[in-house]
Order: C-alpha cells, then structure tokens, then sequence
C-alpha cells in the first residue's frame, strides 16, 4: 500500500523521502508490557536483532540532514539509521542488571503477552521475531540487512548514536 503512494508521488513529480529508524528505544518498556506487568514479557525466545533509535536523534537527524544535505541528493532516497542493534533478550537483560531501577525488572518468556497487553504488542514482537523489526528489513525479499540498517547512518559523520540503557537510564 505504502510503496502505490511512493509510485504515486514519482508520477505526479513530487519528491518524497523515507526513513526507517525501527523502533524508539522509549517504546521498549511498553512493548514488553513492563508498566502494566512489573516484568520484561518477551514472547518466544526473543533472539532476533531489532533495530532501535531514540525520538530525539531521529528529530536531529532529520533536521541535521535536512540543512547539510543538497537536496537533490535527498529526493526519492530511502534513508535507514540505527541507534542500537540488540535483541529483546538483551534488553530484558539491561533491565535486570539495572541499579538504576526502583524494583528488579525480571525477563520471563510467554508464549503470548496476557490481553489486554498483548493486542499490537504481541504482534509487533511475532514480527521482531522474524527480522521484521530492522531497519533493514527487505519487505520484498522477507530478509534482513544488517548493513543497510545503519546505511544513513554516514549522513550524520561523528554523531555518537545513543544505546537504549542511556536513553532509558537503565
């Protein structure tokens, strides 16, 4: 559907460009349901790489693309930017190795996330547990690039990406 829009504004001649930033790292506790539950709920094995990158550098690195970048080097791009490459099981791990925290965050594994929680959430981690959660996920080819993941990356030279303990404070 998102591709007959890109077709649609290449017809008509109207530049478009597209970002992909995976997941923001302030969106983790709630896609692991931790708030309502008190845990880190990962359904399945949550072994799969996910792409995450925070609200506030996704913002500056529009804005500093967008002014440093001739625009004609941006029109009809994709660009693909990666704060943090880790899986949920990793993060589940930030969050009981935390000091930072009030209460001990535990990992527990689920076969699927208790309702009314585990409505999106559940679905959005069925697809993290495909790959689908990279911003180098290949929709077409149902495939991850790891490379193509950060390949914006090199528009913002020297930025230092921010991981998900220091945006979260874990």
């Amino acid at each position: 559907m998102f591709n007959l829009f890109i077709e649609y504004l290449t017809a008509i001649g109207v530049p478009w460009l597209r970002l992909y930033c995976g997941l923001f790292h302030e969106f983790v506790p709630w896609v692991a349901a931790v708030e309502e539950t008190g845990k880190f709920l990962i359904v399945g094995k949550g072994n799969t790489p996910i792409s995450f990158t925070s609200i506030p550098e996704v913002a500056a690195y529009l804005a500093h693309v967008l002014t440093t970048v001739p625009r004609a080097r941006l029109s009809n791009i994709e660009l693909r930017i990666e704060g943090q490459r880790a899986s949920l099981s990793e993060l589940g791990e930030l969050y009981t190795a935390s000091t930072a925290l009030k209460t001990p965050v535990l990992v527990e594994h689920v076969d699927a996330l208790p309702l009314p929680v585990g409505d999106n959430r559940g679905y959005l981690q069925a697809k993290f547990a495909l790959g689908a959660g990279s911003s180098g996920w290949d929709c077409v080819e149902e495939r991850d690039n790891e490379a193509l993941a950060r390949s914006g990356n090199a528009l913002w030279e020297g930025h230092r990406w921010e991981g998900v303990k220091e945006v979260l404070r874990l």
